[in-house]
């Protein structure tokens, strides 16, 4: 599996928990825009390009031995975004966007990631810099938005996502269990304890 596909897998996971379909891009700014503008002129897909998550490329990758496995070892950069209105004010964005759809959607991303058994974790913390962008733009200033679409975005830079090999398998344990002594937990939700066979 590779990094495209485990993350199509972790939000085809993420839609099983969502009120509605969650979609999945991967590709250069342009070529998602592009994507984006061809489902705005479906009529089936008109309505339901939202919320979508986007990893864009190029993908900085790393790879080599860990032990007797080869792991890639990934940055990767996303986005989560949702349509949303020009004209809200930021306390509007806040509640219409980010505490309904695009808080939820990033949490359960990340939880996701952390329990899928894909990637191997230092520590069981995804590391990653993370940003709220209101009326997502490719500048501060810009009056139009990065995907010509009005959107609301939490933007991911560096996600660490270290890719265990195909065939190497994990399996879960209970969610109480703890590692060094410190129960395993990701805002103060627990996380399945992982060992590698």
């Amino acid at each position: 599996m590779n990094i495209y596909e485990a993350v199509k897998y972790i939000v085809e996971h993420i839609s099983l928990k969502w009120p509605s379909h969650v979609n999945y891009l991967y590709g250069s700014q342009r070529e998602v825009q592009k994507q984006l503008m061809e489902w705005s002129s479906d009529p089936l897909m008109k309505e339901e390009k939202y919320p979508c998550v986007i990893m864009f490329t190029p993908i900085d990758q790393t790879r080599g031995e860990d032990g007797i496995k080869l792991v890639t070892a990934t940055t990767v950069d996303m986005v989560i975004v949702t349509n949303t209105e020009k004209d809200y004010h930021s306390w509007e964005r806040v509640e219409q966007t980010y505490k309904p759809i695009l808080w939820p959607i990033y949490e359960l991303l990340i939880a996701e990631m952390l329990s899928s058994g894909l990637f191997s974790f230092s520590n069981y913390r995804v590391q990653h810099g993370y940003k709220d962008l209101f009326y997502y733009s490719a500048t501060p200033a810009a009056e139009q938005n990065t995907f010509a679409a009005v959107l609301d975005a939490v933007e991911l830079t560096g996600l660490q996502l270290d890719l265990l090999p195909q065939g190497c398998r994990q399996y879960a344990y209970d969610a109480d269990l703890v590692h060094d002594g410190i129960p395993v937990v990701h805002d103060d939700i627990p996380v399945l304890h992982k060992i590698y066979i």
